[in-house]
């Protein structure tokens, strides 16, 4: 009966700890959340209107938040990545030059909630960030041309062939 009791003692302090944990991601998820939405304002208003210097500007902007949202993704509670899997020991993501890799684990911890139950109490980086979709840096992100479009924005800014145009 002792013994019964103690694994129902570990049990509920699994629980706890796990909800802990679950509440940490729930603030880094928040976070990352708030980014975003200044990400997708910054686009917003550099749509078609801006300029080279707006543009030059907007592109400061997008690599802080890109740098805050790396910070978010390698965050930590009890001294573990949260979104780095089963591989808690080490980030999860790697910047470098404007680049961000995921080196982490889409594994889910477990925790003992009973004699034969394991619950997870994470969520995956590929949920949270969608880490695992491919690079978008060989994308025309440009929205589309319209009558201000320059001609050297065109092709990811490589501009336009000279030559004939054949209808």
């Amino acid at each position: 009966f002792q013994n019964m009791l103690e694994r129902q003692g570990q049990a509920i302090t699994n629980l706890k700890r796990s909800n802990e944990a679950m509440a940490s991601t729930d603030s880094a998820l928040a976070d990352l959340q708030d980014l975003l939405n200044q990400a997708v304002s910054v686009g917003i208003n550099n749509v078609g209107t801006a300029g080279d210097a707006e543009r030059r500007n907007a592109a400061t902007v997008i690599g802080a938040l890109i740098e805050q949202l790396t910070q978010i993704g390698n965050r930590q509670y009890q001294g573990r990545y949260i979104f780095g899997g089963r591989s808690t020991t080490t980030a999860p993501f790697d910047l470098t030059d404007s680049q961000v890799r995921f080196v982490g684990d889409n594994g889910y911890l477990l925790a003992a909630a009973g004699s034969n139950t394991l619950v997870p109490y994470n969520i995956t980086a590929d949920e949270a960030f969608g880490s695992l979709t491919g690079s978008v840096s060989s994308a025309d992100l440009q929205p589309g041309v319209g009558a201000d479009t320059r001609l050297g924005e065109l092709n990811e800014g490589r501009g336009v062939r000279l030559g004939s145009i054949e209808v």
